[in-house]
């Protein structure tokens, strides 16, 4: 059978042209394209994570930016800017107390308040039902 096609040396499988040293397979030969890690994704459910995150370590002492950046090495920059920004709002917190045999979980809502470059936490605890 003739190849009555003539295909450029680029497209014929087999061809020492297309082998790439080394390779094994076509996966492997295929020339790999290095993709710049891209940006995590700031939804509602990570800021939140990471904003009770940040009143907890603040509650702790970390109440700096500087503080708080060596505290979550794993978290952008940004990441945590956006996450103080929505522990700005009231946000429904837990808090355990009581016993290790009889817990109370005490339900409160706390924010995040900027007083010059430190942060403080100002917590509301509605009395009576919770």
């Amino acid at each position: 059978m003739t190849n009555s096609l003539d295909l450029p040396t680029f497209l014929r499988r087999g061809h020492p042209d297309c082998i790439v040293k080394g390779a094994t397979s076509l996966a492997e030969q295929a020339p790999r394209i290095e993709v710049a890690p891209s940006k995590p994704r700031m939804t509602a459910a990570s800021k939140g994570r990471l904003a009770a995150s940040i009143i907890a370590h603040v509650q702790k002492g970390h109440d700096t930016f500087g503080k708080l950046r060596k505290v979550l090495p794993a978290s952008q920059d940004r990441e945590i800017k956006s996450a103080i920004r929505y522990a700005m709002k009231w946000m429904p917190m837990l808090e355990r107390r009581g016993t290790r045999r009889k817990p109370q979980m005490i339900r409160y809502q706390a924010r995040l308040t900027l007083t010059g470059r430190t942060y403080s936490v100002v917590k509301y605890t509605q009395k009576g039902g919770q």
